[in-house]
């Protein structure tokens, strides 16, 4: 999951699918 958090440091619009993502994974 590291990769992912990096990959969203650069990408700003990939925050918000990573926020759908983790409420996803969440429910």
């Amino acid at each position: 999951m590291i990769s992912v958090q990096y990959f969203c440091s650069v990408n700003y619009e990939c925050r918000v699918v990573i926020l759908a993502c983790f409420f996803a994974i969440n429910e």
